[in-house]
């Protein structure tokens, strides 16, 4: 298997941020909401077997001047290297995770992004 179907077998039968397995906050809502209108993190997400929709963990850690903050964690995956990507409004993080159980997904991957409210 490659990278992009490692990935997609770890996360498929993950519940959505936004729904009830997950979490349903207005937060989460938001960010489902949203997200999705990022082309750039979707792209790059979906080159690697990933869905912005099926993070671990997604937390709004700011609010101001009409935009929220968000710290979006996938907390393992497969890649071939860490990398920094900063794009119009956030940066993609991708680093060594040493604490992955999984001797095979030995990265995680953050985003720190800023979704406009209105």
């Amino acid at each position: 298997m490659n990278i992009k179907q490692l990935n997609e077998q770890l996360y498929e039968n993950r519940p959505t941020v936004g729904s009830t397995g997950h979490c349903d906050c207005k937060d989460c809502v938001f960010y489902a909401e949203k997200i999705m209108l990022n082309e750039f993190v979707e792209n790059f997400l979906n080159e690697i077997g990933l869905h912005p929709l099926k993070a671990d963990e997604v937390w709004c850690y700011k609010e101001v001047d009409g935009f929220k903050y968000y710290l979006v964690d996938f907390f393992e995956v497969v890649t071939k290297k860490e990398q920094v990507l900063s794009f119009d409004n956030g940066k993609l993080i991708i680093t060594s995770n040493p604490f992955a159980e999984n001797r095979l997904y030995r990265h995680a991957l953050s985003i720190d992004i800023r979704l406009q409210k209105i």
